[in-house]
């Protein structure tokens, strides 16, 4: 999967770890797109094919449902919540399992608004 990190999910280890997974991956840093807007970064990834992962839930479910109601496509945004207790969070090991049953579910992520902690 083209995955593309938005600067909420930008992290060296994350992307190590989805690149092992077989994911090919971007983020801002490669760029030059530390600190643009949110739309800008679902822009870009939607112009590379990518889907976009975020721990920026809700800007970007702001953001999804604004793009629908203008008829405007995106690659798919993937969000990773981040719970008040942090015990509950999602490690990388797991969001990086949970990508994977996503992906192998078949369950279409272009044009949508995925919460990857409930494939855990």
């Amino acid at each position: 999967m083209r995955l593309y990190l938005d600067d909420s999910a930008d992290d060296d280890l994350l992307i190590r770890l989805l690149q092992r997974a077989g994911h090919t991956v971007e983020s801002p840093r490669q760029h030059g797109l530390r600190g643009v807007e949110d739309d800008e970064h679902l822009a870009f990834a939607h112009g590379h094919g990518s889907a976009v992962i975020t721990f920026d839930c809700a800007d970007f479910l702001e953001l999804h449902r604004r793009w629908q109601g203008q008829a405007k496509p995106h690659s798919g945004i993937v969000t990773i919540y981040r719970e008040r207790d942090v015990s509950r969070n999602l490690t990388h090991a797991q969001a990086i399992v949970a990508l994977r049953k996503l992906e192998v579910s078949g369950t279409p992520i272009a044009n949508e608004f995925i919460v990857l902690n409930q494939w855990r």
